[in-house]
């Protein structure tokens, strides 16, 4: 550590306002910390902080390692004519649309002309209700058959 390091980090501005010193390479104490001597003088350090203050009280909290599942995260049974497509085991509801589109590639239920249209098979017209549905109402008639 150099002399001038070490000169500053012991130093004590006169007076200063607390913003005061940074173009020294000097910052301010924190306001928690902020001490007052004999009318105004303010202690004030280099801005890396030294080794023995790293990590007091100024890391976040840690969250507790039990958190609640998310609710995309929680297995659902499909059921009726869906579970006929993607099986009746639980499963998250993106694992149920993963599957979904698993389906509809293999079978090549797309059409060819605009991709965002799934035409409907035995299968599908039984969870959709009609021959066609596009890729965004896809999602709103599984919901129906999860539980």
């Amino acid at each position: 550590m150099s002399i001038w390091l070490q000169l500053c980090h012991a130093a004590v501005v006169l007076a200063a306002p607390p913003t005061c010193g940074a173009h020294f390479g000097l910052a301010p104490m924190p306001r928690s910390s902020l001490r007052r001597r004999n009318q105004g003088q303010l202690i004030f350090w280099p801005q890396s902080r030294p080794a023995t203050m790293k990590g007091t009280g100024m890391a976040k909290e840690a969250k507790p390692a039990g958190k609640k599942m998310d609710a995309l995260m929680k297995p659902l049974t499909p059921q009726g004519p869906l579970a006929a497509v993607v099986g009746s085991d639980p499963l998250p509801r993106g694992q149920v649309v993963a599957k979904m589109w698993d389906y509809i590639r293999k079978h090549d239920l797309q059409k060819p002309t605009d991709k965002r249209v799934i035409v409907a098979d035995d299968k599908l017209k039984l969870v959709f209700g009609k021959d066609e549905c596009t890729m965004f109402e896809m999602n709103k008639y599984i919901a129906q058959y999860l539980k």
